[in-house]
């Protein structure tokens, strides 16, 4: 299957129709079929039941392929003969840096080396190229052991011709002319012209690959029987310029020296990348040139290490010549280029050293769609970012090439069609994977923290790691050793609130699940800024700690997408974001307007802690209040002057880091004793309730005092809210009329009217009230919890509210109280 494969390639290539081989009076030919050659076509050419031969004429006289037909003439010549004539020609191609093949023919004498162009040029303009491939063949045999032949000037048949008899074949009769002596014609070159040039289909009977080696000593290229046919494409040329124009020649030691200094091979990957380049120009002819560049990095141990790497490189290269000529060019080498290299154009130089760096990198996708690039180890940079834009600038101008803007461009959407083949999970800052913590340290060696019950450990930059984190303003974290102490004394909090401080810190640690908001209160001068700053300061330091708040969600939701937590500092009122940011603590996705230019959606999952402080929570929806923990903060005895505390905090925070890193350690052994699945009913956030309860204990604290402590909390906050709530004003107005009803059964606008009008009769201001029948529903819904607490029966059926008041209390019962 795999020589079908192989052949169909080059049918691809031929003109239309094909010929068969057959024998007629004693002779074989070939004689013009109709049809497509279909791969029964082929099985059969291949079994030997019906070699063919393609048509090299593609139509307009052009053709994609030269051969040179080497006949042994019925056994005249040694088969070692024959073999060292055909290495001249390789050798000749080779050195001009045209890609071939090389075949023995079907009849077991004869070859045919065979040049396959990318675009179909006329067979005369293809003919004339290749005798300049005779002249060099020729340069190459007046340097060694067999400088008295040559290939001589064809006979207007396009054929080269190997020995000049000088026996006088024909007398030219004029003193003014030689005679024509006689030439042996077994070196043919195809196509010689024709509306059907034939040229034999290779691996038909005695057919087989020649697998070049080496060049010997007589500057010969070497063959050893067996392989496969490898197709490689040259660009035709129109024949040689004359005279003073002639094209440079090409310099194989200047271009690799050059390309040495454009490519210096810095680091293992900058290495292996430069051995692709060198097997794109040379192929199975690039070890020696593969180990001159080794010899030359830093990195370099022994040959056999060079050599065993290039083993892999020949397994799975796929880049193609121009890389290494391109850096080549960028490096100072003035030289010519080969035939199949084409760097004449303004910006072919850089376009191509920018396409080969895009393809040396790992591209892949999200699974919300979002484009990467892996530019180093653990380096990953979005392929529409302005950073990775700004790093293909430096890259390619470190190689020598400045390309333009355009250029950028061209590679960036390219890298992004290809980064959506491939899809892996990406992390900021902190990931959870099969119950096990990693910490992005964020630091100049790419460390990561792996943080498990066991203890922690350090995967170095060199090292694979089980996650990807993509970076954005994160600072690096330093690791020291420290303790909670250096916690405790940066924060100005009783001890119970301090437990709640330090389950939060701990939450953090754990992305895979739903984060409370924290909210920080105390009175003016309780530094919640700075307790702000503290707690960040944990698990996500970046320049800017705090900043403004914002009351546009597209604003929020692309600062969560920069940073692991989300800090919302001088929000006097969060009623425009409760939805957005109940959404970013408990995880969901989210599409927002890329450009203002164009229509394109920019897709974002975030799941992220979120700290405010000196928020009122009363007057928010139960949905914002549930998911709320509040710390509160006490007025330290002495403030501290802004730059004391930005000094302290500096070197305190990697023993605060580590301290909290010991105490999740200790959490995660707890934690499987505890099911969130308990308190689920009470308890909003139950995940966070466990690792909560979890910090609690290793804290001292007794089994159950973290869970009663946030339910408590939470009724606090409803019920505060609910007091505050018109809606719940005007219903308790409401009571006494609907008692005497027994009940209230009617539509949402119908409840509206009344509660408008209970409102009016005891002077509450009825634009309190909900404007629509809609939002007076939802509401309804927040404030379940409180009525039903207060001993209303709250439901609604078939679009219509039932609301019982709660039965009145007797004198003896307020007696028996």
């Amino acid at each position: 299957m795999e020589e079908i494969e192989k052949l169909r390639q080059i049918t691809q290539l031929a003109g239309p129709g094909y010929s068969e081989l057959k024998r007629r009076d004693g002779k074989k030919a070939y004689f013009a079929a109709d049809g497509e050659i279909t791969d029964n076509v082929i099985r059969a050419h291949l079994d030997g039941s019906q070699p063919i031969g393609i048509n090299m004429n593609v139509g307009d006289d052009k053709s994609h392929f030269a051969v040179f037909d080497l006949d042994d003439h019925d056994g005249k010549y040694e088969s070692g003969v024959m073999r060292k004539r055909l290495g001249y020609i390789a050798a000749a191609l080779h050195q001009m840096g045209i890609p071939y093949f090389a075949v023995r023919s079907g009849g077991g004498r004869g070859y045919h080396l065979w040049i396959a162009f990318e675009n179909a040029a006329r067979m005369d303009t293809v003919r004339g190229r290749m005798r300049d491939v005779l002249e060099t063949a020729n340069r190459i045999l007046g340097q060694s052991p067999w400088a008295h032949e040559k290939f001589v000037p064809d006979d207007g048949q396009g054929k080269g011709m190997f020995h000049d008899t000088e026996q006088v074949w024909k007398r030219s009769g004029r003193p003014d002319r030689p005679d024509i002596t006689k030439i042996e014609h077994h070196v043919e070159l195809l196509p010689k012209g024709g509306k059907r040039p034939v040229v034999a289909l290779p691996l038909a009977l005695k057919s087989i690959v020649l697998t070049p080696t080496q060049i010997d000593d007589t500057g010969a290229m070497q063959f050893v029987e067996g392989g496969e046919i490898v197709l490689r494409k040259a660009q035709p040329q129109k024949t040689g310029p004359k005279g003073s124009q002639r094209t440079k020649a090409v310099d194989l030691d200047a271009a690799l020296q050059a390309f040495m200094k454009a490519r210096p091979g810095g680091g293992y990957k900058g290495w292996s990348d430069a051995g692709f380049n060198i097997f794109g120009a040379f192929g199975e002819d690039g070890p020696e040139h593969w180990l001159t560049y080794s010899k030359e990095t830093d990195g370099f141990v022994s040959e056999k290490d060079v050599l065993d790497k290039w083993a892999d490189i020949a397994k799975a290269g796929t880049c193609g010549p121009e890389p290494f000529w391109a850096y080549a060019r960028a490096g100072g080498y003035a030289g010519g280029l080969p035939d199949d290299v084409q760097l004449g154009r303004k910006g072919d130089q850089a376009k191509v050293i920018l396409d080969d760096v895009v393809n040396s990198l790992k591209l892949f996708r999200d699974p919300d769609g979002t484009a990467y690039a892996r530019v180093g180890p653990r380096r990953i940079m979005r392929i529409d970012s302005i950073e990775f834009a700004d790093w293909l600038r430096r890259t390619a101008y470190a190689s020598g090439v400045t390309p333009s803007q355009e250029q950028i461009n061209l590679v960036v959407g390219i890298a992004r069609a290809h980064a959506y083949e491939t899809v892996e999970d990406v992390y900021l800052r902190v990931a959870r994977k099969d119950g096990i913590i990693y910490v992005d340290l964020c630091d100049a060696d790419d460390r990561i923290l792996v943080i498990s019950a066991d203890g922690i450990d350090l995967i170095d930059g060199d090292d694979e790691s089980p996650v990807v984190f993509r970076r954005s303003r994160q600072l690096p974290i330093e690791v020291a050793t420290g303790s909670l102490q250096d916690i405790r004394s940066m924060v100005n909090m009783d001890d119970d609130q301090f437990v709640v401080f330090m389950a939060c810190a701990v939450k953090m640690f754990f992305p895979d699940t739903p984060s409370p908001i924290v909210n920080l209160i105390g009175e003016y001068g309780s530094a919640k800024t700075s307790t702000t700053r503290v707690l960040r300061s944990l698990i996500d330091p970046v320049s800017a700690m705090v900043a403004p708040g914002s009351d546009r969600a597209d604003d929020v939701l692309i600062r969560a997408w920069h940073n692991y937590v989300l800090t919302l500092e001088n929000m006097s009122d969060l009623t425009k974001l409760s939805d957005t940011l109940c959404g970013i603590t408990t995880g969901m996705g989210f599409e927002v307007r890329q450009l203002f230019t164009n229509g394109d959606l920019f897709s974002i999952w975030v799941r992220r802690p979120v700290i405010v402080n000196g928020i009122d929570p009363s007057k928010y929806a139960a949905d914002l209040i549930s998911r709320m923990v509040e710390i509160e903060l006490e007025k330290p005895e002495k403030r501290m002057l802004e730059s004391e505390f930005e000094q302290q905090l500096a070197e305190s925070a990697p023993r605060m880091f580590m301290g909290a890193v010991g105490l999740v350690v200790e959490v995660l052994k707890v934690l499987p004793k505890i099911d969130p699945h308990e308190f689920a009913e009470n308890v909003r956030l139950a995940e966070f309730g466990a690792i909560g309860e979890a910090t609690a204990r290793v804290l001292g604290k007794e089994p159950g005092w973290f869970i009663d402590m946030m339910v408590e909390a939470q009724d606090i906050a409803q019920d505060e809210a609910a007091d505050d709530s018109a809606t719940m004003q005007a219903l308790e107005s409401f009571q006494e009329p609907v008692a005497r009803r027994g009940k209230f059964w009617g539509t949402p606008q119908e409840l509206l009217l009344e509660l408008q009008q209970s409102a009016e009769m005891i002077g509450l201001n009825v634009s309190r009230l909900p404007m629509t029948a809609a939002t007076l529903s939802r509401e309804l819904n927040q404030l379940k919890p409180s009525l039903r607490k207060r001993g209303w029966e709250v439901d609604k059926k078939s679009r219509k509210w039932r609301l019982v008041p709660p039965p009145e209390i007797s004198a003896d019962e307020i007696a028996a109280m």
